[in-house]
């Protein structure tokens, strides 16, 4: 039987073996924030004396659950404020120096949990790697910012979900050697918000987090470190893979006022440490619970990293265009029909008119701080209709704005990244996953998050088969997918005997992999919708990823569905 006992610089640790890889589940790598820890600085883990059994995840953080995209049926639901937990899977003890791969989930910030089915890890370990997965304070409780809630010691007032994650990052330089991991060789893979957090820490000034005084220091100077580093000054890692997310900070003003909001909802009259901190968590779940259901119809992210001047000394956007990060090599991508799992949700899409969607582009191009001189929805909309025109087939207006939420909220954005770090030096790869759910007869689409139980190998578990199918072209694709992403954590480049070789994504030559059946490296895919966006985007890093353009709010949308169904009556 295999020894499931390790060491490390907190104490034993006892695991379980099962099918080829060793797993340590809930292993504490930060005191519980909780009490006066709220909107606090993670304090790493105290020692313990007795051998720690670590069998079973840990609860994800405090929140709501609700709808079909927050998690699948039978995912454990446990949550708790008491969260700050990793998870490793590794297939060898041995003493090997093995690629780590350290994942960060999504859910908009607000949901989700490492423990979640199609998380699971030890697939992939299985064929090489250590995984890890880490929980973070989600929502209010780990993105509410606001000047008087700094923390004493290191004056952070924001970014605390971003803070916990370096925090693990920091337990992984520190300890992941007794699992077989190389601590000069770390891959951070996210989705979703987990992607947009990932590629925030590329721009991320760790040090205020790690230097001795622990005191955090206001700079107005460009950070032109390459990587962020760990408390021992090394990298905390050196590779990344960004799925269905680019960067995402708000505005210094916007968080404030999303703040007050929650103050107000909770009877605060004024915002201090002492009086957050005395709150119930259910009446922090309630308060949070109202505020997002009032802003992007519930699907938008009020609770997100902010450009707080500290962490994140400014936009991430701005940093990785003036060269943060560029020894960091990155693999970026999206999937084919993001927009439909959110589209799922609102009613009345199916009779959306031309007009109706041109309505719903010039919200989504308002909120981002585009003038109407400078891009009129007619146009956008125009330009899609034309390009679909020339298809085989007739395009709904819901499919219209499908494919322009798609390109708006993820293609666009991550393509822009990925030029802006291989403009600075960088290498960077692109992808796009293709391969349909077979979920709901097809109505999906290749939509967001689809990529994901191909990646972890759980394509065969019941429940997330319905999702992903578990067909033998199924099981081949995941098989191909987790090469590339394997590969890439081994050395950088995701080229690979089965997917052969794969170039990086840069002006001169913008070669994407396509994910599908028949996988296959496109050239310029998609480059008529890029160089469109990119005429009107301007320059990627001016004070953010949109030259010229300051959002007035964390909405992504400037009115919403109801105010366009309101109209098309």
């Amino acid at each position: 039987m295999a020894d499931t006992v390790i060491e490390i610089a907190l104490g034993k640790l006892e695991g379980f073996y099962k099918d080829g890889v060793y797993n340590f589940l809930g292993i504490p790598y930060a005191k519980a924030p909780i009490g006066y820890g709220r909107w606090a600085t993670p304090k790493s883990a105290l020692p313990w004396k007795n051998v720690l059994k670590v069998d079973s995840f840990g609860p994800g953080s405090a929140q709501i659950r609700s709808g079909a995209i927050s998690s699948l049926p039978g995912d454990p639901q446990e949550n708790d404020e008491d969260c700050l937990f990793v998870n490793i899977w590794t297939p060898s003890l041995n003493g090997e120096k093995l690629p780590v791969m350290f994942f960060i989930h999504g859910g908009a910030f607000l949901t989700g949990s490492t423990s979640q089915f199609m998380y699971n890890g030890a697939a992939l370990s299985r064929k090489g790697v250590v995984v890890v997965s880490a929980a973070y304070r989600l929502g209010a409780l780990g993105f509410m910012a606001h000047p008087d809630l700094a923390d004493e010691e290191t004056g952070l007032w924001g970014n605390f979900g971003l803070a916990d994650q370096i925090e693990a990052l920091s337990f992984v330089q520190q300890n992941i050697s007794a699992f077989g991991g190389d601590t000069d060789n770390v891959t951070v893979f996210g989705q979703s918000a987990g992607s947009m957090s990932a590629v925030d820490l590329m721009g991320a000034n760790t040090e205020h987090l790690f230097s001795e005084s622990r005191r955090a220091v206001h700079r107005n100077v460009v950070d032109t470190a390459k990587a962020p580093l760990g408390p021992n000054g090394k990298p905390l890692f050196k590779k990344l893979i960004a799925q269905s997310g680019g960067v995402l900070s708000a505005t210094k003003d916007a968080a404030i006022r999303i703040a007050e909001r929650m103050a107000g909802e909770l009877g605060v009259n004024k915002i201090t440490r002492e009086a957050f901190c005395g709150l119930e968590t259910k009446a922090i779940l309630a308060a949070q619970a109202k505020i997002v259901s009032s802003i992007d119809e519930g699907l938008g992210m009020p609770f997100q990293p902010v450009t707080d001047g500290l962490l994140l000394s400014r936009h991430p956007a701005s940093q990785i265009a003036s060269g943060a990060g560029s020894d960091i090599d990155i693999l970026v991508g999206t999937n084919q029909d993001e927009f439909r799992l959110f589209a799922l949700s609102v009613p009345g899409l199916d009779t959306l008119s031309l007009a109706g969607v041109a309505k719903l582009v010039g919200s989504y191009l308002e909120a981002a701080g585009i003038a109407k001189e400078r891009l009129n929805a007619d146009e956008v909309v125009d330009f899609y209709a034309s390009r679909a025109a020339s298809g085989e087939a007739s395009v709904s207006p819901r499919r219209l704005l499908e494919a322009i939420g798609t390109d708006w909220i993820f293609t666009v954005p991550v393509s822009r990244l990925a030029i802006s770090h291989a403009l600075t030096g960088g290498k960077a790869f692109r992808y796009r996953f293709d391969k349909a759910s077979p979920f709901m007869n097809g109505a999906l689409g290749a939509c967001h998050g689809i990529e994901l139980p191909f990646v972890f190998g759980t394509t065969t578990h019941p429940i997330v088969s319905l999702f992903s199918g578990n067909s033998q072209a199924v099981q081949t694709l995941s098989d191909k997918v987790q090469a590339a992403w394997i590969s890439f954590a081994y050395n950088g480049d995701p080229s690979c005997e089965t997917l052969g070789k794969w170039s990086e994504y840069e002006l001169a030559g913008r070669q994407v992999m396509r994910f599908d059946d028949d996988s296959e490296v496109v050239d310029d895919l998609d480059e008529d919708i890029l160089s469109f966006w990119d005429t009107h985007l301007g320059k990627y890093g001016e004070a953010g990823p949109i030259e010229g353009a300051q959002p007035s709010s964390v909405a992504h949308m400037a009115t919403g569905f109801d105010d366009l169904r309101n109209n098309e009556k």
